[in-house]
């Protein structure tokens, strides 16, 4: 299998990281030698521990603080990047101002249409694709069945990577082999492994879900029953009892349980009856434990990631022909019983689409515990069932059947894919500010106003692909989200301290077909002639492909801007740019699952997975068709009536902030600075004088880069 060059990171003495909210500093250490190397083992994760993120970035904190004290940038910076984007001519890094203009207008020409689309919708139905959790699986390997013992799970993509600097001589492939085989060969030199990802299978304590009793979701305002919240719940269970089940752990109940009702009693404010009549014990002794007022259900060990009950902002209770001493001695259901369980109260009420949106909510527990929100799950209401008995939806069993694919989808990273929701393709970094901000004033009255349904609507008009993990993850019900979507479309970022949930995954990309970045677009060579201009963002491009093992490089999906004379560009590459063969391509995914010990070896264990698609033979590929059409400012449907949208002189333009740009200008230049064979300059990029520009004086670390390489030309 081939790895990449191997080359040392370049780490400068008493650096410091902080990763989310762990305020606790760690030492970088220069004696320590740490270094980045391809060729190693795929499965050796001692190199990915502690591993640095970006060489750049590390003379200064996530937060900004030095270890020194109080970074005296910090303040300069901040003011810089609240100063207004203010369109500059002939610059090497800001845009000009028609620039701002048009990316501005043509966005709020874009985002308009959606929201003129959504309120063409019929305002209690949900876009189809909302509902249609499968069209996310695209290529997403399933979690491995064998995790006994096991609490977190390490992997990796392999990624084709064509080679036409190599002779032909020296790709040995067997003419009978079929492409799948020959991925497979650990030989190929065009296979690469990329950053190993790695996938906790455990929380410290259940997720408390609150309860409200506002509607603050327009969609699916129906009359009676509200089962959402238990649905919810029973989906967790699900979740749960499936991983633990391939942990090959057994579940027990526990003494707390839900009250049974066997007579008719008045119901008091925040409780909740829920009416089984007749139904099975198994069913009543479940909905007892899962809706319990605290952990009716547990495990020995490690608590799962989709672990839940509500918090005392409501009371359950379960009214039943059965006594309590019927159903006490019923054993927990497995995954398989408990969703045949749902099914049989799906007979009870008519939930029309809730079990799916509950399913939705369910898969993204261990992203909110993550970002430590708190779902918000709408208060239940149960009237007494109908004689009449409802068909129990199909699908509740095709969901339990693909849980495994889920279960991936929801340990990785899908805050990457919910966010590229504001991402385009063709948008340079440098008026990421103007997206941003266009998008923000369209969508500024939804936000405000609360209103959920409508921009759930109006994210799946954006991207169908998408619009279930929207659904899943505006229907958690957090007041925060609302505050965060409003965040980062001003600052390009969420929280201060927090990386952006908008870091690319080229993974979670591959996996869903859903692009997140200009990493995920294909080239637009080849460039053959020696005078070519090559645009920057075909180099970084290629110089990528030189650093896939490498974790924690992407900050912001927005393309690079420019072009680079071929002649100042690496000859490493050239056979490259010459190249009309794609870039990359997503092979499968490889679950490292520890060493195996024989009577004389250790051996590694490891799972091949092709991903859905291919495990589901009967799916069409045009079944997951991109659905972005790649952004042109000239483009007639995003020129038309813009000029009745926004007026040139509009006030709008001077609320627009240079902080989006100019972050995403600095990141993606960072990025681009690593060459093909491992060196690292910022002249790499082929912009004059980049290194005194203003948006580059307030970065210490890039002062300190240059100044280590300037010593290191020097000494040689």
């Amino acid at each position: 299998m081939r790895g990449d060059t191997s080359r040392t990171l370049l780490i400068f003495p008493g650096e410091y990281k902080v990763e989310g909210n762990n305020s606790e500093s760690k030492a970088v250490d220069n004696a320590e030698g740490r270094c980045s190397s391809r060729n190693g083992s795929p499965h050796d994760g001692s190199t990915r521990d502690g591993s640095i993120h970006d060489a750049f970035s590390q003379g200064t904190s996530q937060c900004g603080t030095s270890p020194y004290g109080k970074d005296v940038n910090q303040s300069s910076t901040l003011n810089s990047n609240s100063k207004s984007l203010v369109g500059r001519e002939n610059d090497s890094l800001i845009p000009t101002a028609k620039q701002i203009h048009d990316t501005f207008t043509a966005c709020q020409s874009m985002w308009s249409s959606y929201i003129s689309g959504a309120e063409q919708l019929l305002p209690n139905i949900l876009p189809p694709c909302c509902l249609q959790p499968s069209i996310m699986l695209k290529d997403v390997p399933p979690i491995p069945e064998n995790l006994r013992g096991k609490r977190d799970i390490t992997g990796q993509a392999l990624w084709s990577v064509p080679c036409p600097e190599l002779p032909d001589g020296n790709v040995q492939v067997s003419a009978h082999q079929d492409e799948a085989d020959k991925a497979d060969e650990p030989w190929n030199p065009e296979n690469v492994f990329g950053a190993q990802e790695t996938f906790h299978l455990q929380i410290e304590t259940p997720t408390i879900c609150g309860i409200y009793s506002e509607p603050t979701f327009a969609v699916n305002q129906t009359p009676d029953p509200n089962g959402l919240a238990i649905l919810t719940l029973c989906w967790s269970y699900i979740f749960s009892v499936r991983l633990l089940e391939l942990q090959h752990r057994p579940i027990k109940y526990s003494s707390i349980m839900a009250p049974i009702l066997i007579h008719d009693v008045g119901q008091q404010q925040k409780e909740v009856i829920v009416y089984l009549g007749c139904s099975s014990k198994k069913l009543v002794r479940w909905l007892c434990a899962v809706l319990a007022p605290g952990a009716g259900w547990f495990a020995q060990g490690s608590v799962p990631p989709w672990t839940a009950h509500c918090n005392r902002d409501v009371q359950f209770l379960v009214s039943t022909n059965l006594s309590r001493n019927e159903v006490v001695q019923e054993k927990p259901p497995s995954s398989a019983e408990a969703a045949d369980l749902i099914s049989e109260l799906c007979t009870l009420y008519n939930f029309e689409s809730q079990p799916t949106e509950a399913f939705l909510i369910a898969l993204l527990f261990p992203f909110y515990v993550k970002q430590g929100l708190q779902p918000r799950l709408p208060m239940p209401r149960i009237p007494r069932p109908a004689r009449a008995s409802h068909k129990a939806p199909v699908y509740i069993r095709d969901y339990l059947n693909d849980i495994r694919y889920y279960m991936t989808l929801s340990l990785s990273s899908p805050g990457s894919a919910i966010w590229s929701i504001f991402w385009e393709p063709g948008i340079q970094a440098n008026v990421a500010s103007a997206w941003l901000g266009s998008i923000h004033q369209v969508l500024r009255p939804l936000l405000d106003a609360a209103d959920i349904g409508s921009l759930v609507k109006v994210f799946a008009i954006r991207n169908p692909r998408l619009a279930p993990l929207w659904l899943g993850f505006l229907r958690c019900g957090s007041i925060q989200v609302l505050d965060l979507i409003k965040r980062y479309l001003v600052t390009h970022e969420e929280r201060p301290l927090f990386r952006s949930l908008g870091h690319p995954n080229p993974n979670f990309a591959a996996w869903t077909g859903s692009k997140q970045s200009f990493l995920d677009e294909e080239c637009c060579g080849p460039y053959e002639r020696d005078d070519a201009l090559v645009p920057a963002v075909d180099v970084v491009r290629h110089r990528f492909n030189f650093r896939l093992a490498d974790e924690h490089i992407l900050y912001f999906g927005w393309q690079p801007f420019g072009v680079i004379q071929k002649k100042d560009i690496e000859p490493e590459l050239w056979p490259r740019l010459e190249s009309p063969l794609s870039s990359r391509r997503y092979v499968q995914w490889v679950w490292w699952l520890g060493k195996t010990k024989t009577k004389c070896c250790h051996w590694y264990e490891n799972a091949i997975e092709k991903g859905y698609r291919h495990d589901k033979k009967d799916i069409p590929d045009d079944a997951y068709k991109s659905t972005f059409v790649p952004f042109s400012l000239g483009h007639k449907d995003f020129i038309t009536h813009t000029s009745k949208l926004l007026a040139p002189d509009c006030t709008v333009f001077r609320l627009l902030k240079q902080g989006p740009s100019k972050e995403a200008t600095v990141r993606v230049l960072k990025l681009g600075s690593w060459d093909a064979s491992g060196d690292r300059s910022l002249d790499a990029m082929g912009i004059a004088e980049v290194r005194e520009h203003q948006w580059l004086r307030g970065e210490r670390e890039t002062w300190e880069l240059s100044n280590f390489l300037d010593t290191t030309t020097d000494s040689q």
